[in-house]
């Protein structure tokens, strides 16, 4: 800041004597006043002399076209040649040497005529100031005439008459005329000789001569004035040059605004019998509202220059008025002579305060926009100079404004003014950061923008008052930030993947990145939006409420949403809310929507589960380790005055110290203890509606997942650390079930190794198939104990093949078993293991299910060798093919002894794989025939080796093409779908085209899907990027 003080006293920098050699880096530039531009010329020397410029700028003066990277523009420049003719010219030279030179500096001779001032000071004397000369009419005629647009209305408040004699090596160095004292326009009329005027730009390293012809005159304004040094060089004089100055006065000494009748400003005492009062209620008073009205119009930066001139020409009036009588002798006894007491009474009524205070508001609002380009701005240049005069006169404004011995309206006018332009700052700020929230702390920018303001405050003079607003600002602000997230961010707290399926009209961009790509690191926000509703009496809340409710249930609970999207969204609602609001009203409010919408649906339950233990699991362990509470239902909190019962993560005086009471918008008779207990688990598992229920729908899917997988993924040890986390929130009895159910899997784990070691020869398979099997299977013996086993059957192998696990159907949920012939080698292998296993148990007798578990296959056909996990039953229809390589499905199905649909249903899986083919009813009369697969290009699909661009052969293309022609009566539904989302894999379409099958049918295979989407995209209906698939716009 001390920078900005001192710059702000800074008007005119001390140059050393300097020539164009000093500018030998820069850039140089011929002006052409015919095209207004000035245009490079590389054949300009380090220093070039006046006849050299003169050459050039004929040169340049006669291009037809310029060319735009060759030029710059001094924007304010005017030249008008041949201004004056020689019998003006040689009038005013009789004219202008009539009168003595003085000596003045660098080798020139001047005659001056206007104020005597002092720019360090800041001071003017008019005491020895007698008038312009008289033929200064002659010019300010001329120039109405040559120019009325630009040089009309000119009225100059000092000429300055210079005299260059180039054996004096007369010259001016670079520099900025003043602009506390001097206005916008100045103008230069040369005479006797031509010259060069040099233009310099530091900050663009350009340096640009002008050629001025004699009886030339130029006009400085705008650009050209404020960021263009200028200069004369000696070695640009040639004999006698004289040179008149002229300039006008800044909008501070003008005794009439520029843009109103010159008779507004300046008040007089114009009646006698008016006393001070009246005069300023009808004569001043007027006049200035029609001063304030002409303002409106204003842009900023010259509603704030005129706002100035206002009130320092209205000050000066009313002072004179006061301490003077008409005579203009002071007079203590005059009735003038009153106290300024009355002013903002007389002058400033309601009508004049709502107008000023709106002028002024927009000045204030303007005054920090320049501020905060000052602090931005690190280079010093003259348009800073400007910017700083603007601030000044800013300072100038309020201290006439607040002096106690001036117009004393702080409390009328300035502090409102202040407080409506602060308030907008703050809400403009707040909107432009809430609309991106994700780049910055939210609360630390604004407290930076709120000790900037403090700065601009004390710049302009009203430090103290804006220290009297912080607390209404500090409130106004956090109340903006709630309702500027409430608008832009709090819906998609909990969208993180559900604007991935919906194509929701309300989300743009900033939210969608703020919510799905910066979750959790937008955590910051809601902790600043949780800071701001807190401090203000919860403030927002039930707009917060009300918005997400009707939000939630447009856009979240339709159908078109699947329930695992919904199952994210609620649980990303319970995170989020409860981070927002810890007494957890908000999010209890919001998920009990969810909650009740999603019961309804057929699938809830098995997606939970699913939810739960797969795709959540890692996240709900940390959740469950973090916090051990066990879970209760609500109705068994019901009736109980839950502030009694003792919180194990605190001590009976924590609690109590930590004691908050419930928002008013809490839920009356719900327990504290259940709602600020639940998690992204509790509130999931509550979606059952009790504990049990969630309990028996675990004890199926662990059931499945131990039996039922086509891989060996599924390790026990794995389900047992998970179990462990879960006895956190459940008792040991309700999880009992599944504990029994791992502890069977370690002992079929033991028992594996015992049956091992009592078997003394490896089983021989030295004719089967060409097949290495891995089988999950399951068995009952006569103690009702079921045994799921797995073998592995080589040639050469040093390892028992079968791995069985032994279970008790007591504790097991109900397993389903399909009933088939299995391959003779199959069950040599399984009777190798029940006669070792009734060896080791006595009594007891194995009977295997067959239906249940996996076999893993190695499959050689046509020297293409890949290995899979299938079901015993695919293994038993694929075997058969080993036995006879053609097969109808009546034939096959009644060899199995499994169901004609079954059969069918694990032939046409074979048949996407590449292994089976499948050949239609010949025309004469012979049946469809199944047969082993003579090509094996799919089969890499099976390897984990697809390649969705690699070209086909002609008989697959043949084989596929009903299968993708059939999907085109899916088409416009598919491309709707494709569009209203973002780009999709071809996996996520795969699952929908399985939902559209008929009832009994597989649907299409992945591998269709993909040829079916590829030839969207040669016919440029879809485009893929990456393996993902989107419309193409038309």
């Amino acid at each position: 800041m001390i920078l900005i003080f001192d710059f702000l006293i800074f008007r005119v920098k001390n140059l050393s004597l300097e020539n164009a050699e000093s500018y030998r880096n820069y850039k140089k530039y011929i002006y052409s006043s015919r095209h207004e531009k000035a245009v490079f010329d590389k054949t300009l020397g380090k220093s070039s002399d006046i006849e050299e410029i003169a050459r050039l700028t004929r040169n340049a003066d006669e291009l037809e076209f310029l060319n735009e990277e060759n030029y710059v523009e001094l924007e304010g420049l005017l030249l008008v040649k041949d201004f004056l003719n020689k019998e003006v010219e040689e009038f005013l030279i009789k004219k202008i040497d009539r009168k003595e030179w003085t000596l003045s500096q660098s080798g020139r001779r001047k005659q001056d005529y206007g104020p005597q001032v002092n720019f360090k000071h800041k001071k003017i004397k008019v005491d020895r100031f007698s008038g312009m000369p008289d033929y200064i009419d002659i010019i300010l005629n001329r120039m109405k005439e040559v120019s009325p647009n630009r040089l009309g209305e000119y009225q100059p408040f000092e000429l300055c008459n210079l005299e260059y004699v180039d054996e004096r090596l007369s010259a001016i160095e670079m520099h900025f005329d003043d602009s506390w004292i001097w206005g916008n326009r100045l103008i230069c009329l040369n005479l006797l000789n031509p010259c060069v005027l040099s233009y310099a730009n530091d900050e663009r390293q350009l340096l640009v001569y002008v050629y001025l012809p004699r009886r030339s005159l130029v006009c400085m304004a705008g650009k050209v004035r404020h960021e263009w040094r200028h200069a004369v060089f000696s070695e640009h004089i040639r004999g006698r040059r004289i040179a008149l100055t002229m300039r006008e006065p800044s909008p501070l000494f003008q005794v009439y605004d520029l843009n109103v009748s010159s008779d507004i400003v300046i008040y007089t005492n114009t009646m006698e019998h008016y006393n001070f009062q009246e005069h300023i209620v009808n004569v001043i008073r007027p006049r200035f509202v029609h001063l304030l009205d002409k303002m409106k119009s204003e842009k900023s930066a010259n509603l704030l220059e005129a706002m100035f001139v206002l009130i320092n020409s209205t000050y000066r009036a009313v002072n004179q008025e006061i301490k003077s009588d008409r005579s203009g002798q002071v007079d203590e006894n005059s009735p003038f002579a009153v106290s300024w007491h009355f002013v903002p009474y007389s002058l400033f009524c309601s009508e004049v305060t709502l107008k000023m205070t709106f002028l002024l508001n927009e000045c204030f609002k303007f005054t920090y926009s320049i501020f905060e380009s000052i602090l931005k701005d690190k280079r010093i240049s003259e348009s800073l100079r400007h910017k700083a005069d603007l601030l000044d006169k800013a300072l100038g404004i309020n201290n006439l404004l607040t002096d106690s011995q001036a117009f004393n309206v702080s409390l009328k006018i300035v502090n409102i003014s202040l407080k409506h332009a602060s308030f907008s700052i703050i809400s403009d700020f707040t909107e432009r950061l809430c609309t991106d929230p994700s780049k910055s702390n939210l609360l630390k920018s604004l407290k930076k923008k709120i000790n900037c303001m403090q700065k601009w405050a004390k710049i302009i003079g009203l430090d103290k008052y804006f220290n009297s607003l912080f607390p209404s600002l500090k409130v106004f602000l956090e109340k903006k930030i709630v309702d500027q997230l409430n608008e832009r961010v709090c819906f998609f707290l909990f969208f993180l993947t559900i604007a991935i399926t919906i194509r929701i009209q309300y989300c743009r961009l900033q939210a969608y990145e703020l919510v799905i790509k910066s979750y959790p690191a937008s955590g910051n926000i809601i902790d600043d939006m949780r800071f701001c509703m807190e401090s203000n009496g919860g403030y927002g809340r039930e707009n917060l409420v009300e918005k997400l409710s009707n939000d939630v249930k447009t856009y979240l609970l339709h159908i078109g949403v699947s329930t695992v999207d919904i199952l994210q969204g609620y649980a990303n609602a319970v995170e989020c809310l409860r981070r927002l609001d810890p007494t957890c009203v908000i999010m209890q409010k919001i998920c009990s929507i969810i909650r009740t919408y999603i019961k309804q649906r057929p699938d809830t339950v098995r997606c939970i589960i699913t939810y739960i233990t797969g795709e959540m699991r890692e996240e709900l362990s940390q959740q469950l380790t973090r916090k051990r509470t066990a879970f209760i239902d609500e109705e068994n909190l019901q009736g109980i005055n839950d502030e009694l019962i003792a919180n194990e993560e605190e001590s009976e005086e924590e609690q109590w110290m930590n004691w908050l009471p419930d928002p008013p918008d809490a839920i009356i008779n719900q327990s504290r203890r259940f709602r600020q207990n639940a998690d992204v688990f509790n509130m999931l598992v509550s979606v059952y509606g009790s504990k049990e229920l969630f309990v028996k729908e675990y004890r199926h899917t662990l059931a499945e997942r131990l039996t039922k997988s086509w891989n060996r993924d599924v390790k026990p040890i794995f389900e047992m650390r998970y179990l462990d986390l879960l006895k956190l929130r459940f008792s040991e009895g309700e999880l009992q079930h599944c504990d029994v159910m791992l502890k069977d899997m370690r002992d079929s784990e033991r028992m594996d190794y015992i049956v091992f070691n009592k078997l003394v020869r490896f089983i021989n398979f030295s004719n089967f198939f060409s097949f290495l099997i891995y089988s999950n299977t399951i068995s009952v013996d006569n103690f009702n104990i079921l045994l799921i086993f797995s073998f592995q059957i080589h040639q050469n192998s040093s390892n028992f093949p079968i791995s069985a696990r032994i279970i008790s159907t007591f504790f097991w949920p109900k397993i389903d078993n399909e009933q088939f012939e299995l391959p003779i080698e199959m069950i040599s292998g399984l009777a190798s293991y029940g006669r070792a296993y009734e060896a080791q148990k006595g009594s007891r007798k194995l009977d295997w299910m067959t239906g249940v578990g996996s076999v893993e296959m190695e499959i050689h056909l046509d020297g293409l060798i890949t290995t899979i996990n299938v079901s015993p039953a695919h293994t038993a229809v694929l075997a058969q093919f080993t036995k006879k390589e053609q097969w109808s499905l009546d034939e096959l199905s009644v060899t199995l002894g499994m169901e004609k649909r079954s059969t069918k249903k694990r032939l046409e899986w074979w048949q996407n794989s590449g292994i089976i083919v499948y050949s239609a009813k010949q025309s004469n009369g012979e049946r469809e025939k199944w047969c082993l697969a003579t090509w094996n290009s799919k089969m890499d699909r099976l390897r984990g080796e697809i390649d969705v661009e690699s070209d086909e052969s002609e008989d697959e293309k043949l084989e596929d093409s009903v299968a993708v022609d059939a999907l085109e009566q899916y088409w416009t539904y598919t491309r709707s779908f494709i569009a209203s989302q973002e780009p999709i894999k071809a996996e996520r379409l795969h699952s929908i085209f399985k939902m559209l099958a008929s009832p009994g049918q597989q649907g299409p295979s992945l591998e269709i899907v993909i040829s079916f989407l590829q030839r969207k995209v040669k016919l440029n209906l879809l485009s893929c990027v990456n393996g993902l698939y989107k419309v193409v716009k038309d």
